[in-house]
C-alpha cells in the first residue's frame, strides 16, 4: 500500500505533509512503528493498521516530535546536558500524549 496523503499540518509555522499507509512505506526501517516523523522530508507517516483512537495517539505523538524540533526545544535539552536525548524525548512524548489527546477532546465542552 502506497501513503496515501492526508493533508498539510502547519506546526511552528512548518508545514509538513501527513501521510497514512503500511509501517513497510516508511521512511525508516524499525519493526513495530506506528507513525515517524522526518524533519528532513517535513513529512509525518502514520500506520494504516491501528484503530482510529490509536491513529489520533500517533498523529499527536508525531506532532510533538515536530513541535520540540521545529521550536528548538531539541537543542535546549541538549545545551541543558540531556545526554540521551532521544530516549528522553520519546519518554516524555509517551508521558504526554494521551493525557493533552484527552484534553483536547475535551475543547468542544467549554464555551467562553
Amino acid at each position: 500500500m502506497k501513503r496515501k496523503k492526508l493533508g498539510k499540518m502547519i506546526i511552528c509555522g512548518v508545514p509538513y505533509q501527513v501521510t497514512l499507509g503500511n509501517a513497510d512505506n516508511f521512511l525508516h526501517d524499525i519493526a513495530n512503528r506506528w507513525g515517524e516523523t522526518d524533519h528532513v522530508e517535513m513529512q509525518i507517516n502514520i500506520n494504516s493498521k491501528p484503530s482510529l483512537e490509536m491513529k489520533e495517539d500517533t498523529l499527536l505523538h508525531e506532532c510533538l516530535h515536530a513541535i520540540l524540533q521545529q521550536s528548538g526545544a531539541k537543542d535546549m535539552m541538549l545545551r541543558a546536558g540531556i545526554n540521551d536525548i532521544n530516549s528522553f524525548e520519546e519518554t516524555l512524548i509517551r508521558i504526554i500524549t494521551p493525557h493533552l489527546l484527552n484534553v483536547i477532546k475535551q475543547l468542544p465542552k467549554i464555551k467562553f
